[in-house]
């Protein structure tokens, strides 16, 4: 998946976790990869859910795709990645 700059409503580090929720990472995850503490990806989840009105994940997939902010990697060989 690609990141798209249009949708000015999010801060450049909530698209950066919305990508990452994206790839699939939990929030242990995602943790570990933006070396934050358990109650600040909570907060930061909360407040994108609130943002995009939505209450999960599977929300926020659609929700993306929606608005154009994250748009499908058309380069990506979707067996490949699976078998990854």
């Amino acid at each position: 998946m690609r990141l798209r700059n249009q949708n000015k409503r999010l801060t450049k580090r909530e698209r950066e976790i919305v990508g990452l929720m994206l790839e699939g990472y939990s929030n242990a995850g995602l943790q570990k990869k933006l070396g934050c503490v358990r109650g600040t990806i909570t907060t930061h989840i909360s407040l994108l859910y609130k943002k995009l009105g939505i209450c999960n994940r599977a929300g926020l997939i659609k929700k993306a795709l929606e608005l154009g902010i994250y748009t499908l990697n058309k380069d990506v060989d979707i067996e490949a990645a699976r078998e990854g």
